[in-house]
């Protein structure tokens, strides 16, 4: 199964064709392996008959991507996309070949969480809820080194990826090319999370296979960023770029339709801020933090390392998955603006 389904991520490009004759009617299979790409009919019953041949089970199964299914409505018109369904992987699960970037192990493919799907089965043809995606499936972890250089912070950060936020940044990455990538990126942080850190490089793990998780490692400078009071060094915030980009909840003043979380992920972070050996640490910054509601459940840990002269601040944060009324999205914006407070908050270096 995994060979298969990394065999067509690896070796087919995806091109969606959604009017004419071929809107319906996928390409034999023979045309599909001479071409090296297809849409979505074409990947999925490649797959299929690939595993036919090897005497696996598998299904053609037809969902729309935009909404639910209008159940008493039978129509090949409430339809957008083929996928597969293995029956006996996992208790079943389904699979889209178009995803070039996520990883087998999905419990549900990327963009399809808690969709209905109709099940091509000729003894049973059936329609299943494709599920929804685990928190724990689809992680990010971030590590930060961070050094105070005269008035500005010089910042490593290195980010892991799983799952769903593994594939959708394995997808960007494949659209930047040379000089592209630094510039993209550093368009993209300044235009998303307001920061003002300068990107000096990035490197990214080369791994192709989409099960193993991905690695991206940032060198920036956040300048401006020390003061000095009374003989302190007051670091008016930690740099927290990629909180902010993935956690961040946009204003809106009144909202009017209901809102809900599909995607649950889970952010860690650990930050190593390494200081002078004629400061310390001033007690107030050195307070824990335990918050759990509707929307977010969120810890934050400080400890102190005298003897190496670094702060470590660790915090996890898991979105949770569900719906809300209009009325509570204000409580989201907040819950998340005291999230990426408690985690940006200042730090002051007292002297002796």
């Amino acid at each position: 199964t995994r060979a298969i389904y990394n065999y067509i991520q690896a070796g087919f490009t995806y091109k969606a064709l959604e009017f004419g004759p071929r809107a319906n009617i996928p390409n034999k299979v023979s045309q599909i392996i001479q071409n090296k790409y297809g849409d979505c009919k074409d990947l999925a019953l490649l797959a299929f008959h690939m595993r036919q041949s090897l005497g696996i089970s598998s299904h053609l199964a037809l969902v729309n991507t935009e909404r639910n299914l209008i159940k008493s409505l039978p129509s090949m018109d409430q339809f957008d996309h083929m996928i597969l369904y293995l029956p006996d992987y996992d208790e079943g699960r389904f699979v889209d070949c178009t995803s070039r970037h996520a990883s087998l192990d999905l419990s549900t493919p990327p963009g399809l969480t808690d969709r209905d799907i109709l099940v091509l089965d000729q003894k049973i043809p059936r329609i299943l809820n494709s599920g929804t995606h685990l928190s724990s499936e689809n992680q990010i972890y971030s590590e930060k080194k961070v050094l105070i250089e005269g008035d500005n912070l010089t910042v490593e950060e290195t980010l892991t990826f799983q799952g769903v936020p593994s594939a959708d940044f394995r997808f960007y990455l494949g659209t930047l090319h040379g000089e592209e990538l630094l510039s993209s990126l550093q368009s993209l942080i300044s235009a998303t999370t307001g920061t003002h850190a300068q990107l000096q490089d990035v490197k990214h793990s080369k791994n192709p296979d989409p099960n193993s998780p991905l690695t991206v490692t940032f060198k920036y400078v956040v300048p401006k960023a020390i003061k000095s009071i009374d003989g302190n060094i007051v670091i008016s915030e930690i740099p927290t770029i990629w909180e902010k980009y993935y956690l961040k909840v946009p204003y809106v003043k009144d909202r009017i339709t209901p809102f809900s979380v599909r995607f649950p992920f889970q952010f860690s972070s650990v930050v190593s801020l390494n200081y002078s050996s004629s400061f310390h640490v001033a007690a107030k910054d050195l307070s824990n933090l335990k918050v759990e509601n509707d929307f977010h459940q969120f810890t934050i840990e400080t400890k102190l390392d005298a003897r190496n002269r670094t702060l470590v601040r660790e915090s996890k944060v898991t979105l949770n998955r569900n719906e809300h009324p209009p009325v509570r999205f204000h409580e989201f914006q907040e819950s998340a603006h005291e999230l990426l407070s408690a985690m940006a908050n200042s730090v002051t270096l007292e002297s002796f």
